[in-house]
């Protein structure tokens, strides 16, 4: 059997008609960062709620870790700054310093640049 290549198309079920919205193929997985915890990833977006301010990282092809904090806490603070590092690796840390409770880093290859809070 020789090696062959397959492509999957994906047609709309009636000719004419929109394409759906489909569900991310992606799975999403909400996480608390308990102390002296880092989560690494590629930062995919910031998200602020009436509520909440998140950060989505994708961790591995198959998933995204959000961390979610209250919108009037110091780490949602942090959390609104990281808005500009869109598209980068990143590490937050989870600290228990009464002065920096997050701390962020950007990650490239061997070289690390930690951000002022």
């Amino acid at each position: 059997m020789q090696n062959e290549i397959r492509k999957a198309l994906w047609m709309p079920k009636k000719p004419g008609s929109e394409i759906e919205d489909h569900p991310p193929l992606t799975r999403q997985k909400e996480v608390r960062l308990k102390t002296w915890q880092e989560i690494r990833g590629v930062l995919k977006k910031v998200e602020i709620t009436d509520k909440t301010t998140k950060a989505i990282l994708t961790c591995t092809k198959q998933m995204d870790l959000i961390i979610s904090y209250p919108n009037k806490s110091a780490e949602s603070r942090i959390i609104q700054k990281l808005r500009k590092l869109k598209g980068k690796r990143v590490g937050i840390l989870k600290t228990d310093l009464p002065y920096e409770s997050l701390i962020v880093r950007t990650v490239s290859g061997a070289h690390e640049t930690v951000i002022g809070t």
